[in-house]
């Protein structure tokens, strides 16, 4: 289908009501309601031209229509279901990833860690086409555990500014004053205030190396050669998914030829 009819024709400047702005950007369910609105035309008779252009819509035949679209939010099982019956718009975080997304090249990305905070604000769209697991080999890990243990504060005055006394002994200078306890000239006294813990108990876990079963969605991007042949395999989690894939997943059904 064509991606370049929707650049040009879901345009505030051509259809308010879509409220998309072209390159600069759409929410994925405003392009699903175009489709739906009006169908979508041929690739071959509109090509993509990765700029702006003026709306020639009526000018190509539609070739695929839609009867309704929706939005997953956060559902695993629900966006397994619907990606059994087609692909589906997904919307990352990728400029607040940490560069887990852009440096992809091979592999499952999520398996790190990476990816997995700082989640918003969502600024790209790719598209997910499939689903799969691979065997991933962990190595052994040791981990470190510190517990219990008291914690004390205690305080300690100290000074802004301190000098030695005068020969007499005496403080000179508006608001010093002498100190016993170092026999100096200071002012300015404040308190620091000191933690300390003590009583803690250290646990080493290991974890033994392993072979485990990793499942994954399989995304295509439009930036040509990026990534793996222009596909990225993301690890299938929980809540908002590695670099926020859960959140804003979108669907759209084409109509049924008679």
């Amino acid at each position: 289908l064509s991606e370049q009819e929707t650049v040009d024709c879901s345009n505030r400047n051509t259809y308010p009501d879509e409220g998309c702005a072209g390159c600069n950007g759409c929410w994925p369910n405003w392009i699903m309601k175009y489709a739906k609105d009006h169908g979508v035309g041929a690739y071959d008779a509109y090509p993509y031209t990765a700029s702006d252009g003026v709306c020639e819509r009526d000018l190509h035949p539609v070739v695929a229509n839609f009867t309704r679209h929706g939005g997953i939010n956060g559902s695993v099982s629900e966006i397994l279901n619907r990606l059994q019956q087609g692909p589906l718009m997904i919307t990352l975080a990728v400029q607040a990833d940490g560069g887990a997304f852009t440096s992809y090249r091979s592999g499952i990305l999520g398996l790190d860690g990476r990816g997995t905070t700082n989640l918003t604000p969502q600024d790209h769209v790719v598209t997910m086409v499939g689903f799969g697991s691979e065997i991933v080999h962990f190595p052994e890990t040791t981990t470190t555990i510190t517990t219990g243990g008291e914690t004390v504060i205690t305080e300690e005055v100290a000074y802004t500014e301190c000098k030695e006394p005068s020969r007499r002994g005496t403080c000179k200078g508006r608001g010093f004053q002498l100190i016993a306890e170092t026999n100096l000239c200071c002012r300015g006294e404040y308190i620091i205030y000191n933690e300390t813990t003590t009583g803690e108990t250290t646990e080493t876990i290991t974890v033994p190396a392993r072979d485990e079963e990793v499942f994954y969605w399989k995304l295509q991007n439009s930036w040509g050669s990026w990534g793996d042949n222009g596909f990225i395999k993301v690890m299938v989690t929980d809540g908002e998914g590695v670099s926020g894939m859960n959140r804003d997943v979108e669907w759209i059904e084409a109509a049924v030829e008679p």
